[in-house]
């Protein structure tokens, strides 16, 4: 008896929402253009801070709530490679690296990338402890502009 109970209070719940839907979608086309576009961007940001955001930010093809609203936590990047610091290595094969496209330079940084990832590990660690643990944020250089 208690199956029969739930089966139709699901169907309830599904006919309740499809009622609501429906009525939001008529509500949300009388609107301006303008506000359905203020309320697209709140009710999206909701969404994606929802346990469903990761789903539907992969779906769009977008990075992380976080990402999408607090630029400062964005990753900086560490291992940049341009032919200008190949050639400055190995001058002696300036012709075949200026001859490099850009997916020959990718692997090489990507080459590189490998080979440093244990020591950046490790300076990543000395350098937090450094600066975090002495409780000053200036850096080396401007140090020396101040001193």
């Amino acid at each position: 008896m208690s199956e029969q109970k739930s089966d139709s209070r699901r169907v309830a719940e599904v006919e309740q929402s499809q009622h609501l839907r429906t009525t939001i979608l008529k509500q949300w086309h009388g609107l301006p253009p303008r506000e359905q576009a203020t309320l697209l961007f709140e009710l999206l940001h909701d969404v994606l801070e929802s346990d469903v955001g990761q789903s539907v930010r992969r779906e769009l093809g977008i990075g992380t709530a976080l990402e999408t609203v607090n630029p400062v936590d964005e990753a900086v990047p560490t291992n940049w490679v341009h032919k200008d610091d190949l050639v400055y290595c190995r001058p002696d094969l300036a012709a075949q690296i200026t001859a490099l496209d850009t997916s020959g330079v990718k692997y090489i940084a990507g080459k590189i990338g490998d080979a440093l990832q244990e020591t950046y590990w490790m300076a990543m660690g000395i350098i937090l402890d450094d600066y975090l643990s002495s409780g000053d944020t200036l850096s080396d250089e401007e140090e020396d502009e101040q001193g």
